[in-house]
């Protein structure tokens, strides 16, 4: 049997917003959560037409319906005299209850008022449902192919008597959800990366709720079969997350608890420094239990004078440009170190409006600051609409995304290590697996760093020559290439970033620098027979250099007979002239193992060299890099020579 559901709340103060309802908010959670499916809910007023119109059309629409309000002995309180005449039969008194609303008068010391005696009034037919808290029982009666279950508005009473009308609806479907949620992307960015999602999963239910400061996605599931429901709530969520990315901060947690969890596994003590926030990011740490155990502290530092006195920021600098700057949130962020003995502080400093205070940012303009004892970093976040509260707000949420974001990006380089000493003694390890895909695409880059182009190759080369599985791989040893300059755990990072939100997307590291020996290791863990590499043209005509093998023909043989390339063009680098050298190495037999990837033109000047020659001489890149690379270099002070 269905267990569809539509709820109806009846009382003209709900409709003059006199008061908020609370019945059916707490009705849909708790039915949901049991698999039922309400198709609908309603906020009527008190009277006879509307209650008997808005009962026939639920009634049409669903097996169950559940109504709150009405019941009282006042003369507002028309529900019983509607649904008689809906059912055109009469109200009878039901003496039993008549007595037992008189006994607990009695027992109260109190008369009872005669107008109390409607309460023991019920259609003929209809079933009480008992009411242990209140005067005002409920009941019950069939309309055409529904059930009609009328409770009291009063939210105590209802939430009681809503368990005995559950026992008498029954199990529905197994229901399972996932929630996320998102802070850094609005609501139609979501949408548009979400695209498709109702046709991959059609018995997948997605509903977008946006909660100012931040967004939030439910997905939900109702299926008879529970692993069915699992299996698919599941791939569903996996789907969701590759597309959002690093914008999904929770799948529940709120934004402090988040964080609050990251300090207590990195074990920092943190600190505050506020100008324009006014307290508030301190007030939303410790809205947390257990805060304590990580947040030393804050200062909110308002005047110039606050913030040289308290947090050593210089007072000459401020008089000459002010405080929205990048270098005083970060001396702010570092005057809280200091002065609260921590191991990392966060500072805000910005414009509220609606004047600009003498300052040279705009209206809406903020500056949040991290210090920590290895290094510092400032990010300006420009949100120029609402009044002065929405701005705090979010201004308080940007500050403590940023605080994520740089204490998670820590997080993955320091679980890193592990993953690079694995793979060095293995030859192979990942730090990101997605599955065993039968037609996987491998990837191997320095990263160092990972470019705009490397990202746009790799998206078009899915696109061109669909695969199940991407595996983008950092290349710790490559034939002929230094990996200097940034870290292993920075680069590693930085791969991430790159290729956040990529479908299918696996991330690994690989110590073996000819391509014949990566080959084996990947046959080891990839039980599929069709292995596909991408590279560049100067990749492959390093590949098919003699010179880096004891015996050329066998490793030919063996690379070419086990697995495929898809060849990007590089600059004065076509598909003839990859033909033409495999012509000149007597290897034009393996030319159907090759597939090359026209690409615009703009992506083949860019290169890892270029970037790092154009950050030492202090160019701008942002044409260059993904938007999250350059910040994260720009940040961590790398490639500066």
């Amino acid at each position: 049997m269905k267990k569809r559901v539509s709820l109806i709340a009846i009382g003209d103060e709900l409709l003059s917003g006199k008061i908020r309802d609370e019945n059916l908010f707490y009705a849909v959670n708790k039915l949901t959560s049991l698999g039922i499916e309400v198709v609908e809910e309603r906020i009527i007023g008190d009277d006879e037409k509307s209650i008997i119109s808005a009962l026939k059309s639920a009634s049409s629409v669903a097996d169950f319906v559940l109504v709150s309000g009405g019941l009282g002995p006042t003369e507002d309180d028309r529900t019983r005299r509607a649904v008689s005449k809906l059912l055109k039969k009469k109200l009878i008194l039901k003496k039993d209850v008549l007595k037992a609303l008189s006994e607990r008068f009695e027992k109260r010391g109190l008369p009872m008022p005669l107008s109390n005696r409607n309460q023991a009034l019920f259609p003929e037919g209809a079933k009480v449902i008992p009411n242990p808290v209140g005067t005002a029982p409920g009941f019950s009666v069939r309309y055409k192919k529904s059930q009609i279950f009328f409770l009291p508005g009063v939210p105590s009473e209802f939430k009681i008597m809503l368990e005995d009308v559950i026992k008498r609806i029954g199990k529905g479907k197994s229901l399972r959800t996932k929630r996320f949620r998102i802070f850094g992307i609005p609501e139609s960015g979501i949408a548009d990366k979400l695209n498709g999602f109702s046709d991959l999963f059609k018995e997948c239910k997605i509903a977008f709720l946006p909660s100012f400061p931040e967004n939030i996605v439910d997905i939900s599931v109702l299926s008879r079969d529970e692993k069915r429901a699992e299996k698919i709530i599941n791939e569903a969520g996996e789907w969701i997350k590759e597309r959002i990315g690093d914008f999904i901060y929770s799948e529940g947690e709120t934004l402090p608890e988040v964080i609050g969890k990251l300090l207590r596994e990195m074990g920092f003590k943190i600190a505050t420094a506020e100008s324009c926030t006014g307290g508030l990011v301190s007030s939303l740490i410790t809205d947390v239990p257990g805060s304590s155990d990580y947040f030393k502290g804050g200062i909110v530092s308002y005047w110039y004078e606050a913030k040289s006195n308290l947090l050593g920021v210089d007072s000459e600098f401020l008089e000459k440009n002010g405080a929205v700057n990048e270098r005083v949130a970060i001396d702010m962020a570092e005057g809280a170190l200091k002065a609260l003995n921590v191991d990392i502080a966060l500072s805000t400093t910005g414009i509220l409006g609606p004047g600009k205070g003498g300052e040279r940012e705009e209206v809406g303009t903020l500056f949040a600051g991290i210090a920590w004892k290895g290094g510092e970093l400032s990010k300006k976040f420009f949100f120029p609409l609402g009044d002065r509260r929405a701005k705090k707000i979010i201004f308080s949420y940007f500050a403590l995304d940023s605080l994520r974001r740089f204490l998670l990006s820590e997080k993955r380089m320091r679980d890193s290590k592990e993953v690079i000493e694995k793979a060095k003694k293995e030859g192979i390890a990942f730090i990101k697996k997605c599955r065993n895909g039968k037609n996987p695409l491998f990837f191997f880059i320095t990263a160092n760093p990972p470019t705009r182009a490397h990202r746009e190759i790799l998206i078009e080369a899915v696109k061109t020559y669909p695969h199940d599985e991407v595996v983008v791989m950092l290349d710790i040893y490559h034939a002929d290439k230094s990996v200097e300059e940034a870290s292993l755990e920075e680069r590693m990072e930085m791969l991430r970033i790159a290729f956040d939100g990529v479908p299918n997307l696996s991330i690994g590291i690989s110590s073996k620098g000819l391509f014949v020996e990566k080959l084996d290791l990947i046959r080891e863990v990839w039980k599929s027979e069709k292995i596909t590499f991408l590279a560049g043209m100067d990749t492959m005509v390093r590949i098919l250099s003699p010179a880096f093998y004891q015996d050329p023909d066998l490793a030919f043989k063996k690379l070419f007979e086990n697995s495929g390339f898809i060849v990007a063009e590089r600059k004065d680098m076509d598909e003839k002239k990859i033909e033409e050298i495999f012509r000149e190495r007597n290897l034009e037999r393996y030319l159907n193992k090759i597939k090359v990837l026209k690409i615009p033109s703009s992506l083949k000047d860019i290169s890892s060299t270029e970037v790092r020659e154009r950050i030492k001489r202090n160019e701008p890149v942002s044409d260059l890099l993904p938007q999250g690379v350059e910040e994260f270099i720009r940040e961590r002070k790398l490639y500066k020579g």
